[in-house]
């Protein structure tokens, strides 16, 4: 859920960056820049979790995630909002690796699979609510034009 937060926080993520912005092709790298980090993040943090166990590293990849998402929140420029994208981007990325085998060591064996399914599954929801939540934002100027237009004025007599 919580890499469908980043990626659909992106519109208004450039809306208020706009007097920073750089004109030419900033947009695709500052939303490439989070994906490059999660393809990293997957590659690097596997080893790291094997050699250092799953739970410390958990640890560090929520706290990377906390630190990225305030960093690009307050973000004073774009090569600071660059950075700190790449950090989310390498943590959910760890944590996408990270995450599915220490439910599998810790779970009981009976309940493995369901574990590691349910969470799975909680991330497609995540995904499905962030699209349905975009969506509604996008409409949502349009409820004072409804109103404004009489569709919900009262009913006169």
């Amino acid at each position: 859920m919580l890499v469908v937060i980043q990626t659909e926080g992106d519109q208004a993520e450039v809306g208020h960056c706009a007097n920073w912005w750089p004109e030419e092709h900033g947009t695709d790298q500052t939303l490439s820049s989070f994906l490059v980090g999660f393809s990293l993040g997957q590659l690097l943090w596997g080893p790291l979790g094997d050699r250092y166990g799953r739970r410390p590293m958990l640890l560090v990849v929520a706290i990377a995630y906390v630190v990225s998402s305030l960093g690009a929140a307050l973000a004073a420029n774009w090569a600071m909002l660059l950075g700190f994208r790449f950090l989310g981007g390498l943590a959910i990325g760890a944590a996408s690796v990270v995450t599915p085998v220490y439910i599998a060591e810790v779970s009981p064996a009976r309940f493995r699979g369901r574990l590691v399914a349910l969470n799975q599954l909680n991330i497609v929801l995540g995904i499905l609510i962030a699209f349905i939540g975009g969506s509604l934002a996008l409409f949502a100027w349009r409820a004072p034009l409804l109103k404004q237009g009489g569709l919900f004025a009262p009913v006169s007599r």
